[in-house]
């Protein structure tokens, strides 16, 4: 609390010094964007910006992936099944450990463990103005480096008028959500503060993955002439039964819907009902925008980072003695541990933009952050045992993470139609960890890393309608907390180099015009080469709570084209559009040279016999969770004022879960086809009513979007060994289902 009563002392502190200064006296119409992360038009990369407009058509409670589903290369998936609580996404078949997440340019992804929770960020969409995804290791950025995208998300621009916004939304599986939004608009051309509050919930697809999250977002501050000043603050708080086991193979065919959590593997007759995940995560942003005289411009965010939270496991016939409770009568019994995370994020980002609107484009930024973890466990009660002190902790570790990095990019135009570009930035990790971890092993290690990340590139425009481009970029990237802890004891895990190289064609001005309609039809096609010494790739396997294990390959890449395009059928004279079509198509290839498996051994009492593992090296496989195939149609029509109708088909390709290639071990292709229909109602000159429904699935496709996979081999009393046994676990999705909300904006 008292860092936030320091920030809203300073916030006042400069409102005030900002209203009585004489040399401000033009309110600014519009705010300055933070430019410092994003692409700009003429940037050799590929990117694609969505407007809060396309955000909002589908935001009726799930969370933010799930409205990005119509984007080249991205694939969604839900641990809940149905877009509630725990979800995520891959762009060009990279995890969430590999896309880098901002929001005004601070950093979301967590720095243990490189992954972004978007449960912890409920309802973040309601408040995203704008949000560009750049696939592939685009330009520098801050946090950890994109190895296969980054998505640069923008708060809610502030509104000059006072407003109010209330969305209610019903739908299957007991899914609602509620929300409220408003804001003041300017105060004496100076001050505003603008709120909303949010309350998402589900009872989940799959058995008992019941979420309840809520939400809030802030921000105030104070605006004149060039100088913007506010303070951000968002909270996400979330309860939500645990699903992150999946459902194993034999239990698909029969109940797909089962859920292994709170049975303790199968040890209980009836599940713990209380087996869930509780976690809240706190945002504070000071954000600076400020105008420098002619052709600059200065950006600056100070934020702090605040997370606390646990999850709920019922354990039966538990050895005591894996906690330090003793005694001379009780060795095992049935119990409750908690898990527990306490973090702490801050730091500040910058940077200082140049624009002459005629041949320059610059930028020089950067970042400083600290991050310190606390990873620790309590047994909070224990069947017929009173003799226990469950405020003790029978296990405990610290990690902490101290990173900075420094970054120059410019835009050079020699002539108007060419762009030259650089891109170079500096950055530097130290990280380290002691104490013990819930095996009562010991934890202790430190690293550093110094990383140098060069990228350049070029752009051509192609007449008056678009342009090509072609670019390089090399990127580095530490290996996370777990990968290193999983490895105390053996090889330790290297850091990973990408070279990129990114080309393509934008279309985005072609137009063909007659008296009663124009056609305009952008076309965005890329192609890419993404070459990998020592990525750290998926193996198929979780962790005890569901972590996905990570091992070095040598070599490795992807390599793909991707199509984005339109046809547009617009009325001339208000270029409204009657009928549209959108597709994308992308094909992606992804291999390792030479992939390393090696099956474990495990005799009677399930110890480890290292000499009966089984090494296998697969050559010129493909890398786990990589569909060659991703692509969608959308269909859209507002020929009846005010009446809009989509249609949205989409397909991914085969998936394998391991680095085996094998078919035995794989997500096999799905599609799902989705329709939304949207009638805006206007009220007077201002209020308006937006009624939509979404029906979900609609052919009720029965598919699997995740899953995992582990192989064992067991000695048996004779001494032989048998052949590896797979363990596939799957995540399935739901069938057809139905969401349906009103909006109202006055």
């Amino acid at each position: 609390m008292r860092g936030l009563f320091t920030t809203a002392y300073f916030l006042f502190a400069a409102g005030y010094a900002i209203a009585q200064s004489d040399s401000l006296k033009n309110v600014t119409t519009q705010e300055v964007t933070i430019t410092g992360t994003r692409a700009g038009a003429n940037d050799p990369t590929t990117f694609q910006n969505i407007s809060a407009k396309d955000i909002q058509k589908n935001n009726l409670g799930q969370d933010l992936p799930y409205m990005l589903d119509l984007t080249p290369s991205l694939v969604t998936t839900s641990d809940a099944g149905t877009g509630v609580g725990y979800t995520g996404m891959r762009i060009r078949g990279t995890d969430a450990t590999r896309i880098n997440v901002t929001v005004n340019g601070v950093p979301m992804n967590e720095p243990d463990d490189q992954s972004v929770y978007w449960v912890d960020m409920p309802d973040i969409a309601t408040s995203t103005e704008s949000i560009q995804i750049q696939r592939g290791v685009g330009t520098s950025t801050n946090g950890s480096g994109a190895f296969g995208a980054s998505v640069n998300m923008k708060t809610d621009a502030i509104s000059l008028k006072p407003f109010g916004d209330v969305t209610a939304s019903f739908g299957s599986f007991n899914t609602r959500k509620f929300s409220a939004k408003g804001g003041s608009g300017l105060i004496k051309n100076i001050f505003f503060v603008e709120a909303r509050g949010s309350y998402v919930a589900s009872d989940g697809y799959v058995d008992r993955a019941s979420a309840n999250l809520w939400s809030y977002f802030v921000q105030a501050g104070i605006v004149k002439n060039k100088t913007m000043l506010r303070f951000v603050h968002f909270n996400g708080h979330e309860k939500t039964y645990q699903a992150w086991n999946g459902v194993s193979q034999d239990s698909l065919a029969t109940n797909r819907t089962y859920n292994v959590s709170g049975f303790d593997y199968g040890a209980s007759p009836i599940p713990w009902y209380n087996q869930v995940d509780i976690y809240q995560k706190q945002y504070f942003q000071l954000v600076l925008n400020q105008g420098l005289g002619h052709n600059w411009n200065m950006n600056a965010v100070a934020f702090l980072t605040l997370g606390k939270g646990y999850y709920e496991e019922y354990k039966v016939g538990d050895a005591l003695a894996n906690y330090g409770i003793i005694d001379s009568t009780v060795t095992n019994a049935n119990l409750l541990r908690h898990k527990w995370l306490k973090n702490r994020y801050a730091g500040g980002v910058f940077s200082f933009n140049y624009n002459n609107n005629k041949s320059v484009d610059a930028t020089i930024g950067g970042m400083y952050a600290n991050f310190a973890g606390n990873y620790f466990g309590n047994v909070t009660w224990v069947e017929g045992f009173t003799n226990f002190n469950p405020n003790a902790d029978y296990y405990l570790n610290k990690f902490h993470k101290n990173e900075a990095n420094v970054y120059a990019r410019a835009n050079y135009s020699p002539v108007n139609v060419l762009s030259l570009y650089a891109d170079m930035q500096y950055r530097f990790v130290e990280m380290g960890a002691h104490g013990l971890d819930d095996a009562q092993m010991p934890v202790d290690f430190s690293r550093t890393y110094h990383f140098f990340n060069p990228k350049g590139g070029i752009s051509v425009k192609t007449g008056k309608i678009g342009r090509v481009y072609a670019s390089y970029a090399l990127a580095h990237r530490e290996p996370v907390r777990d990968d290193i802890i999983q490895n105390l004891n053996g090889t330790a895990p290297r850091p990973e180099k990408l070279h990129d190289i990114e080309a393509g064609i934008d279309i985005t001005n072609a137009m063909v015009k007659s008296p009663k309609v124009w056609v305009n039809f952008p076309v965005h096609l890329n192609g890419y080469y993404m070459y990998y010494v020592d990525q750290l790739v998926l193996t198929g396997a979780l962790n005890d709570v569901g972590d996905p294990l990570r091992v070095n390959v040598p070599q490795s890449f992807r390599a793909g084209a991707e199509l984005l395009a339109e046809i547009n059928f617009n009325r001339p004279e208000t270029t409204t559009k009657l009928f549209g079509i959108r597709y994308s198509v992308s094909y992606n290839l992804s291999k390792i040279k030479n992939y390393t498996e090696v099956v474990p051994a495990y005799d009677s009492t399930y110890s480890p016999v290292t000499a009966l593992n089984k090494v296998t090296t697969y050559p010129n496989t493909d890398i786990a969770f990589s569909p060659r195939w991703v692509g969608f149609v959308e269909l859209n029509t507002i020929a009846v004022k005010n009446l809009e109708i989509a249609w949205a088909f989409k397909f991914i390709g085969k998936q394998y879960l391991d680095n085996t290639q094998s078919d035995e071990r794989s997500l096999r292709r799905y599609w799902y086809s989705n329709i939304r229909v949207s009638y805006l109602l206007k009220i007077k000159s201002r209020a308006e009513v937006r009624f939509t429904m979404l029906f979900n699935n609609i052919f009720n496709r029965l598919y699997e979007s995740n899953g995992y996979t582990y192989r064992e081999r067991y000695q048996n009393s004779d001494g032989s060994v048998t052949d590896p046994v797979s363990y596939n676990y799957y995540y399935p999705q739901a069938g057809f289902n139905v969401m349906g909300g009103i909006n109202v904006r006055f």
